[in-house]
C-alpha cells in the first residue's frame, strides 16, 4: 500500500472547522529526496519525522516551510535479539552499550544549532511520559566499563559477526548502524550493516527469535499516557512476535 485518502465526513457529530480540508492524503515509504521534491512542487504539506536531519535543514529552504519543536512521544530503541549469542549474555550486553556514541548519535539528528531532533534518553521511558523518573542519570560512553563487562561475558571478542539492520526508508538509522559498528569494533567485534524493508523487517520478527534480526533499530511510541500500558507491549514476554519486542526479552519478574 503506497497511499491513504480520508474524505471529510460532513455529518461529523462535533461538526467541523471551516478551515479543515476536504481531502488528505497520507503517502508511505517516501525516501528523503522523494519528500523534499514533493514540498518544492507543493504536494506535500508535513512530512514525517524520521527524515534525516539534513532533509529537515533542506526544508527550512522551501517557502513556507517551518519546524515545529515539541516534547516527544517516540524513542529510538537498538535492540539486540537475547536469545542469540553474543547477545544472551548479559555482561556482553552492557559492554555493547556502554561502548555506544551515544553523543555521536544525536549530533545525527540536529536540524540547527537552535533546533536539536534528540535528548538522551534516561529509561525505557519518554521524558514526556506519566512516570517518568527525571533524576535517573542518562547513560553515556564509557569504554572501561565496556571492556570490563565483556571481559565478564562467556563469549570472546570475534567469536561471532554482529548483524545491524536498519530500516531502508530511515536513512539516519544507517548512520547509527555504523557508528555502532566502529564503537563495537574498538572491543574487538566484527559486525555488518544490512539494510531491510520495514514490512520484511517485521516478518522476521513476527517468525520468532529465530528468524529476528541480532541488531534492529525500533522507535517505540507512548500512544497513550500510561506507563504500564506502554511498557507492557515493549518488555512482556507475551507480546514477543511484535515489532517493539524484538530483542524476546523473556523474565518472570518483569512478566
Amino acid at each position: 500500500q503506497e497511499r491513504s485518502e480520508l474524505v471529510k465526513f460532513d455529518d461529523y457529530f462535533l461538526g467541523i472547522p471551516d478551515k479543515a480540508p476536504d481531502l488528505v492524503r497520507l503517502q508511505y515509504g517516501q525516501t528523503d529526496p522523494t519528500v523534499i521534491a514533493l514540498f518544492e512542487r507543493g504536494e506535500m504539506d508535513i512530512a514525517r519525522s524520521f527524515i534525516a536531519s539534513e532533509t529537515k535543514k533542506q526544508l527550512l529552504s522551501v517557502k513556507g516551510v517551518t519546524i515545529a519543536s515539541e516534547p516527544g512521544i517516540a524513542m529510538l530503541f537498538m535492540k539486540p535479539n537475547v536469545t542469540k549469542p553474543p547477545f544472551d549474555d548479559v555482561n556482553c550486553r552492557k559492554g555493547f552499550a556502554y561502548a555506544l556514541d551515544y553523543e555521536a548519535m544525536m549530533l545525527q539528528e540536529h536540524v540547527t544549532d537552535k533546533i536539536r531532533g534528540a535528548i538522551p534518553a534516561k529509561s525505557p521511558m519518554p521524558s514526556s511520559h506519566p512516570g517518568f523518573d527525571p533524576t535517573m542519570a542518562p547513560i553515556k560512553q564509557d569504554m572501561a566499563k565496556a571492556k570490563e563487562f565483556m571481559a565478564k561475558c562467556k563469549y570472546k571478542p570475534g567469536s561471532h559477526k554482529i548483524q545491524i539492520t536498519w530500516i531502508s526508508t530511515v536513512a539516519k538509522e544507517e548512520r547509527f548502524a555504523l557508528i555502532a559498528q566502529v564503537n563495537w569494533k574498538e572491543l574487538g567485534w566484527e559486525s555488518y550493516v544490512e539494510p531491510i524493508v520495514w514490512a520484511h523487517w517485521t516478518q522476521k520478527v513476527r517468525g520468532g527469535a529465530e528468524t529476528a534480526p541480532m541488531i534492529g533499530q525500533v522507535y517505540t511510541f507512548a500512544r497513550i499516557p500510561d506507563a504500564d500500558a506502554y511498557l507492557y507491549n515493549i518488555f512482556h514476554s507475551s507480546r514477543h512476535g511484535q515489532y517493539s519486542a524484538s530483542e524476546f526479552f523473556a523474565d518472570d519478574q518483569v512478566d
